[in-house]
């Protein structure tokens, strides 16, 4: 079925186009929430949340599957980082505490295409480095917005970054 006829029947709530747009998206939201949470119970309880809050307000929807692929993933990442803070305080390293990266900026551009060829990596780094990471490539989400999200500053949020990727080479060099 056509992603613009399953939406069309999603906003007259149609049961067969919502079991439809759910096996179409279910696994991209449940694979974003767990790559944050590590957890397969909350995991599975943010997408159903994520998927019953898309549905109630389809309505009000007005874009392609690309537009919907994104704000779906982007309501997991949210939502997975609120259930974190709930959770635990996440920890990070203070900014005075860090050195300044000696990555230039460009570098860091750079680094988000090794990013990708090493996400299966991305659950052995810790939380801070997770959340940071999955943010920046996930959400692209400026470092400003990112220390934002989670309470620490931008530079902090450029070092954390940094310093995930620089683990995450290490795994993919190292195996």
């Amino acid at each position: 079925m056509p992603f613009e006829l399953i939406i069309a029947q999603c906003k007259n709530l149609q049961p067969q186009a919502q079991m439809a747009f759910y096996r179409m998206f279910y696994k991209q939201v449940f694979q974003r929430s767990y790559a944050l949470l590590k957890n397969v119970e909350h995991a599975e309880e943010i997408m159903q949340d994520v998927m019953l809050k898309m549905l109630q307000n389809i309505a009000s929807f007005r874009g392609d599957e690309k537009a919907m692929q994104k704000l779906l993933n982007k309501i997991a990442v949210n939502q997975s980082i609120d259930a974190l803070r709930r959770k635990k305080k996440m920890l990070f390293a203070e900014e005075d505490d860090l050195p300044e990266p000696a990555t230039p900026e460009q570098d860091i551009e750079t680094e988000e295409l090794l990013i990708e060829t090493a996400l299966q990596h991305l659950d052995t780094l810790p939380e801070g480095y997770r959340m940071v990471i999955a943010l920046r490539i996930f959400e692209e989400t400026p470092f400003e917005e990112i220390g934002k999200k989670l309470n620490i500053s931008a530079s902090t949020a450029r070092s954390q970054y940094v310093r995930g990727v620089r683990r995450l080479r290490e795994l993919v060099i190292n195996g």
